[in-house]
């Protein structure tokens, strides 16, 4: 272990940094704390071939490269991966601010180096659900968004991780929308919101698709279907479903579901009116014969065939009845 002044050009970060993103507010202030008093405290690295990977301090360093230094004071250990990530986390416990996705990376770090679930719960202090549900973070990287995930509780990420993964991408936009717009995520009950949303998205997508590729089945043939499938067809369902499926007015479809001639949705031909309209004058009757007793609608024609001579077959049956009476 030796404290030297190592160039800023020759550090790597390490691969097993806990903290996956750093807050601009806090670099701020740290940095303009350093170049106001200098370095507190210095780092810790270890040597890896002609360079030095960083095992705490990350936060340090982003701060003197903003104010150009040239050398960070670090203390040079020695140290396997195993001990990196028992420094990491002993550095960080205390930290209030390291995130549940930080914490789960970091998790993972010791699954891999061979660790159980049963062994991490009792060197750290935590439950074994507590130690499950933050690694299942660790399915939405690479989906949900990098800034979205560092601020994402482990509570507000058990809905996302109920659902399908093919909801994940149309959840994030959403979550990096209300982000942008709020510069905070939303509540747990508004990220189910959020997810019921995107499900019923796809589910109008798919359903839109359906009914591209499949012709639409007809209400006459949809009526028949049922009536075939149903000895005893409850009509007031039948109607409820023409209404829905087809949205029909609940009167139309009420009358279908009884039996009653489909509406074809062309315009119906308007009744014929037992009364003449006001607005048109009445037609003439049909005349009928007092002879023979045949109709027609031509009074000449029922004249002229009693009658030879042509100009009395133009007289009217009045006039011809009273002349005849005459006689």
């Amino acid at each position: 272990m030796s404290l030297q002044d190592i160039p800023l050009k020759l550090l790597d970060p390490s691969p097993y940094q806990m903290r996956s993103m750093i807050d601009p507010n806090g670099l701020n202030e740290l940095t303009a704390s350093m170049k106001r008093g200098g370095q507190q405290q210095p780092i810790k690295v270890r040597k890896v071939g002609d360079r030095y990977e960083v095992i705490y301090g990350h936060r340090r360093i982003s701060a003197a490269n903003r104010d150009n230094w040239e050398t960070i004071q670090a203390l040079v250990v020695e140290m396997g991966d195993e001990e990196v990530l028992w420094a990491q986390w002993d550095e960080n416990e205390y930290h209030e601010n390291i995130s549940d996705y930080d914490q789960a990376r970091w998790l993972k770090g010791m699954i891999d180096q061979g660790y159980t679930q049963i062994e991490l719960a009792e060197k750290i202090g935590k439950t074994q659900a507590w130690i499950s549900y933050h690694r299942a973070m660790m399915r939405l990287e690479g989906i949900i968004t990098r800034v979205i995930l560092s601020k994402l509780t482990e509570y507000q990420a058990r809905p996302i991780l109920k659902v399908e993964e093919k909801y994940w991408s149309k959840i994030d936009e959403e979550l990096v929308i209300y982000h942008d717009e709020h510069g905070e995520l939303p509540s747990s009950s508004f990220i189910k919101d959020i997810i019921q949303h995107a499900q019923n998205e796809e589910h109008d997508e798919e359903l839109a698709k359906t009914d591209e590729e499949q012709p639409r089945e007809t209400m006459e043939e949809y009526i028949a279907d049922y009536r075939a499938k149903h000895a005893a067809p409850d009509t007031e369902f039948l109607a409820w479903s023409l209404s829905e499926k087809y949205g029909l007015p609940e009167r139309e479809s009420r009358k279908l579901a009884r039996g009653r001639p489909a509406y074809t949705g062309e315009p119906r031909e308007a009744a014929v009116p037992t009364k003449p309209s006001r607005y048109e004058p009445p037609q003439s009757p049909t005349c009928r014969c007092p002879l023979c007793g045949r109709d027609s609608a031509d009074k000449t024609l029922i004249i002229s065939n009693f009658v030879e001579d042509k100009e009395m077959a133009q007289k009217t049956l009045h006039d011809f009845i009273t002349e005849a009476l005459r006689k």
